[in-house]
Parts: C-alpha cells; sequence; structure tokens
C-alpha cells in the first residue's frame, strides 16, 4: 500500500501549483524513498523534478531550506557525503541569516551522517553537540535519532558504554513515540551494544 500512496503523492507534487506544498510533499517523500526503501534512482527522479522550482530566484527562504535539506539528504545517502555537508550548512546559514530554523535539527542531523561516514569524527562532534542544543525534548522520534547517532560516533570512537548507553535510550525513545520503523533501525544497534560488553 505505501509504494501505491508514495506513486500518488509524486503525482500529486508532478501537478500541484503550491510551490511550498510542492517541496514540504517532496521532502518527505524523499525521505520514504531513501531511508524506507533504499530507491536512490526514484530519489534521484523526484529531485530532478524539484529542481527548478528550487533553483527559482523567486521562492522563499523557506523553501530554499527545505530545499537544500531535501539536496542534503539525497546526496548522502547517493554516497556523496562532500555534497551532504556543503548543502546542509547552506541550508543551516541561510536559517540563521533569515531567522527560519524549521529545518536545524534535520540539517544538522544530515551534515552528521556526512561526517560519520566519512570518519571526521572532530566535525560530526560539533554537529552532535548543535544538535543537543537544537532537539526539543517533546520530539521523541528527533530525541532517537539523536541518540542512535550518539551510538554511531561512540561505535567509531569504540567506547562500549556509550554505545550502549545510546543504543538504549534510542529504543525506548523509538517505543515511546510508538514508532516500530524506527525501533527497527536501531534493534541492531542495541544488539552490537550488548555483544561488544559480552552481554
Amino acid at each position: 500500500q505505501l509504494p501505491t500512496l508514495a506513486q500518488q503523492v509524486y503525482q500529486i507534487i508532478e501537478r500541484m501549483p503550491n510551490d511550498l506544498l510542492r517541496l514540504t510533499a517532496g521532502s518527505h517523500l524523499l525521505l520514504f524513498y531513501t531511508w524506507w526503501q533504499g530507491d536512490i534512482t526514484q530519489a534521484g527522479m523526484l529531485v530532478k523534478l524539484l529542481k527548478p522550482l528550487a533553483e527559482s530566484r523567486c521562492i522563499s527562504p523557506l523553501l530554499q531550506i527545505t530545499w537544500l535539506a531535501i539536496q542534503a539528504t539525497y546526496a548522502w545517502m547517493a554516497g556523496n557525503t562532500d555534497d551532504c555537508i556543503t548543502s546542509a550548512e547552506q541550508g543551516l546559514d541561510m536559517a540563521a541569516r533569515n531567522d527560519v530554523h524549521l529545518w536545524d535539527f534535520m540539517l544538522l542531523a544530515q551534515a552528521c551522517w556526512g561526517t560519520l561516514t566519512s570518519d571526521n569524527l572532530k566535525q560530526a562532534h560539533y554537529y552532535l553537540d548543535r544538535m543537543a542544543a537544537t532537539v526539543q525534548p517533546g520530539r521523541l522520534l528527533d530525541l532517537c535519532h539523536f541518540h542512535y547517532q550518539l551510538f554511531v560516533e561512540a561505535l567509531h570512537r569504540g567506547d562500549v558504554e556509550a554505545m550502549y548507553e545510546h543504543s538504549t535510550a534510542a529504543l525506548q525513545l523509538a517505543r515511546d513515540a510508538g514508532v516500530p520503523w524506527a525501533e527497527g533501525i536501531v534493534l541492531p544497534a542495541c544488539a552490537r551494544a550488548q555483544a561488544a560488553r559480552d552481554d
């Protein structure tokens, strides 16, 4: 059923006259294609569809930031970590200049993924510190995402106790949010941390 809904959303984006809704819907659809399905080809088609709109001079700062978040996500999933970090940084800069911070957490998260997968732990730590100051307590999935990234950073450092602490926290947050998909992402992290502790 989800692939059918995704196809319908894509068709709506093709025809929708409202630019904000097109980019907003596109940002969510991109996450479905990349994170849920791993369909980089379809994600690339969506990015190509939205690019002319995003590069128009008349779009608002919010739309430009949304586009940069889309670009950062796509670049990371396509294995272009430098482009991912550059797009995320451009989005954060635009957010700061225009005082539009709706996408800050996701832009920081994408930049962090880019640095973690480039094995640049110093830069990853910088983004994690910024995320800690940005994440809102009631946003359980954002907190889950944050702790999962802290797990990955601890994994790179070989800090078994931090791996266990953050994977356990991420799993509880996924369960509290009631999102089985997030649980499925975090459970292997928990298993890895427990194996490293000989639990």
